[in-house]
């Protein structure tokens, strides 16, 4: 056969559809292969070409987080909201929906109408969506500007099934689903709808959290003075801490099985260093499968967690419970400005 001319129509790319954000499927009837815009809904006038960009945040997506089942935007519209986005699963409360459930009415008001029916923790999730396809607003956190009286979100994080946003005052705040301890709420929360603050160790107004990190099962967060905290499964030293105890519990077979260490609370983590017996300062920490990563303010690289070549410590032949200097003794060079 002859070869198509020019005029010949081009074959396309099949789209990819989106079903209805409340919908009860995945979000999305197929793949997609092609990069694609995310409609966040929202418009704003981006910084021209060579001009500076010293404020914070910039105007427009000025962060971006994404994890095993959501995803995250923070945007500055023309009107200095900071606004945020999250899409993906939704039915263990990962996005922040919790103010808009369904009220469930579960009492005969016949019976009793001056009692208020308050929905079970299980008919609140029940009535959440099971994905959303389409970048939703999170209501908890709007009509908060740069400047304001309220805090606006700084940064946010996320875990498999959980979200932390970092307020510009400091404080976090976590909501979702996690039975690690990753909400860093206590022992006894493992499912918040609504975003909740995190008490950290000290006074409430000695902690101002600047950025925090989602491993797998564990969390660690650093402040402006350096201060270094960590939470979740403990196991393997992944929060730099040593375990406090090897306890076991006995399974039907009679064989012994470890216990996993939980820590829900933020606990301090300590960077030693060699010339002082004070705490080195770190400026960015990072949290892995099973394992941390620091960077201290002086520049060292150093590690902890499960025994593996994700340490950057050589041939480790146990697992690493204190941050320990990269193999070589790796420094960053990090600009004095």
């Amino acid at each position: 056969s002859s070869a198509p001319s020019a005029a010949s129509p081009q074959k396309r790319v099949p789209e990819t559809k989106f079903t209805s954000p409340a919908g009860d499927g995945e979000g999305l009837e197929d793949d997609v292969l092609l990069p694609r815009s995310v409609r966040l809904g929202v418009t704003f006038t981006p910084c021209p070409r060579g001009s500076r960009r010293d404020e914070f945040p910039q105007r427009g997506v000025f962060a971006l987080a994404a994890s095993f089942h959501h995803s995250a935007a923070l945007v500055r519209t023309d009107s200095d909201l900071v606004e945020l986005y999250t899409w993906g699963k939704a039915d263990r409360g990962a996005l922040g929906l919790g103010t808009h459930v369904r009220e469930v009415v579960g009492l005969n008001r016949a019976q009793d109408p001056k009692r208020i029916a308050k929905p079970t923790l299980r008919k609140r999730l029940s009535s959440l969506p099971r994905a959303v396809a389409i970048p939703n607003v999170v209501e908890s956190f709007s009509n908060r500007t740069v400047g304001g009286r309220k805090a606006f979100p700084s940064s946010v994080a996320l875990g498999p099934e959980c979200t932390g946003v970092v307020l510009s005052n400091g404080k976090v705040l976590t909501f979702g689903t996690s039975t690690d301890g990753l909400l860093g709420l206590g022992a006894d929360i493992k499912t918040m709808l609504e975003p909740t603050e995190i008490k950290f160790g000290g006074s409430a107004s000695s902690r101002h959290i600047i950025r925090m990190s989602y491993g797998a099962r564990h969390t660690v967060a650093i402040s402006d003075d350096g201060s270094t905290f960590a939470w979740g499964l403990s196991d393997n030293g992944r929060l730099g801490v040593k375990p406090q105890n090897k306890s076991a519990e006995r399974v039907s077979n009679g064989k012994s099985k470890k216990k996993k260490q939980l820590v829900s609370l933020p606990i301090p983590i300590h960077i030693s260093n060699s010339d002082t017996s004070r705490s080195e300062s770190v400026m960015s920490a990072c949290a892995g499968l099973d394992n941390t990563v620091f960077i201290t303010k002086s520049g060292k690289v150093l590690s902890c967690g499960r025994m593996s070549g994700r340490l950057g410590q050589g041939e480790v032949v146990q697992d690493v419970h204190t941050p320990t200097v990269l193999f070589g003794g790796l420094r960053m060079q990090l600009d004095s400005g």
